[in-house]
């Protein structure tokens, strides 16, 4: 069906039980039941119940943006994916899940862009001829050292895209090497999927790498 769009009413007499309130946190989430109308093409929204109580999310500046992040990334895949939008909500929800009621994890906005790319059917290959073999960007393919081009990463970062895209359970990255991760692989989405891949929180994450 794709995305739809409601309105929802405010119990603005009663904020304690307000849920458009909620609605104002990054990633926030509503459980929907609605029904359609008669002769119509209009639905009507019976229910609207939020899923994640974000508690824990809104007292953690680093959570806070991490679930920021998540807000963004879906928003612009959705931008171009929205017929096929169930399998970004289910992994977006899940990541959410993962960030209020579990320790942080630094590695999460890597493996939700990982994700994302695997949906959008924009994964890179992970078939390389040669172990040493580096990544290029532009040809989202492994080739020879001696062909590196101007979007081709290093040696030590393709390497680690390699763990990132083939490894269940990733290894522990540097704060340096999370960074380059990130942003080779938003880079790598813009060539790929939406040329206007412009993120803002990526920035403020960086710098709490």
């Amino acid at each position: 069906m794709g995305i739809l769009g409601f309105i929802v009413k405010d119990n603005y007499k009663n904020p304690a039980k307000s849920s458009v309130a909620r609605l104002t946190y990054p990633g926030a989430a509503l459980q929907a039941k609605w029904k359609k109308r008669k002769n119509t093409d209009l639905l009507l929204l019976l229910t609207a119940t939020p899923i994640i109580s974000q508690w824990n999310t809104i007292a953690n500046p680093e959570k806070y943006t991490q679930a920021l992040y998540i807000s963004e990334c879906l928003d612009k895949f959705l931008i171009t994916d929205y017929k096929d939008s169930e399998e970004y909500f289910v992994e977006a929800l899940s990541k959410l899940e993962e960030i209020e009621y579990q320790k942080l994890n630094p590695l999460l906005p890597i493996i939700f862009l990982r994700q994302l790319c695997r949906i959008a059917g924009i994964a890179p290959t992970t078939i390389r001829k040669k172990s040493h073999d580096v990544f290029d960007l532009k040809e989202a393919s492994w080739i020879p050292p001696e062909k590196s081009g101007e979007l081709t990463l290093t040696k030590e970062i393709s390497e680690n895209w390699y763990k990132i895209f083939t490894e269940t359970a990733p290894p522990i990255f540097s704060a340096e090497e999370r960074r380059i991760l990130l942003e080779t692989m938003i880079k790598y989405v813009s060539i790929h999927h939406s040329p206007r891949f412009e993120l803002k929180s990526p920035h403020v994450i960086m710098s709490l790498f």
